[in-house]
């Protein structure tokens, strides 16, 4: 692989999560706005997620520890959704 091939691997594929992480985001963005929790609720279903993984899928934790629910991550999701729905 080139240097450029590589330097834009790393924006197509970040941490080798493929898209898994951003659906998982929006699904969490989602169950969050639906049940009118506060989008920092996110951060504690993430680390129930990532703890989760490490008793049931030790293999796998990365791919947990990958998905982004920052607490502005999962306001833009909720925004995206309701635009979306909007439209």
């Amino acid at each position: 692989m080139t240097a450029l091939g590589k330097q834009e691997s790393v924006f197509k594929n970040p941490k080798g999560g493929g898209e898994d992480p951003v659906i998982v985001n929006y699904v969490i963005a989602e169950l969050i706005a639906k049940n009118c929790k506060c989008h920092s609720d996110s951060e504690f279903v993430k680390q129930c997620l990532v703890t989760t993984a490490e008793i049931v899928c030790p293999e796998k934790v990365q791919n947990f520890r990958n998905i982004s629910l920052a607490r502005n991550s999962i306001a833009e999701r909720v925004d995206d959704i309701v635009c979306n729905f909007n439209e």
